[in-house]
């Protein structure tokens, strides 16, 4: 097979893996709702953010990092981050960690 056609298929898949590693998968969401679900919060809105940009600045790439806005029980709304996912077995584990703001 000629390298010059491998070219392309090569682009094509480092394209798609890059945008597929940035966009959280439904596992991770629905870790995240059943973390909520767990502790009686109503998640009134998440967005995924780079670890390094949070205090959970060593998740590796099987991890997923959300910035997290809730209502409490009393109705206090907090924002917290939320990592989910095993340092070494990703989404394969159901861990959940948070720190608060």
């Amino acid at each position: 097979m000629e390298p010059l056609l491998l070219l392309p298929a090569l682009i094509v898949l480092i394209i798609c893996a890059i945008v597929g590693g940035w966009f959280p998968s439904k596992k991770y969401v629905s870790m995240l709702l059943k973390w909520a679900e767990k502790n009686n919060y109503k998640i009134i809105k998440y967005k995924m953010k780079l670890p390094i940009l949070s205090p959970f600045t060593f998740a590796s790439n099987g991890q997923r990092v959300f910035l997290v806005t809730i209502e409490l029980k009393e109705g206090k709304i907090k924002e917290c981050w939320v990592c989910c996912g095993n340092w070494f077995f990703g989404n394969h584990s159901e861990e959940v960690k948070v720190k608060w703001i």
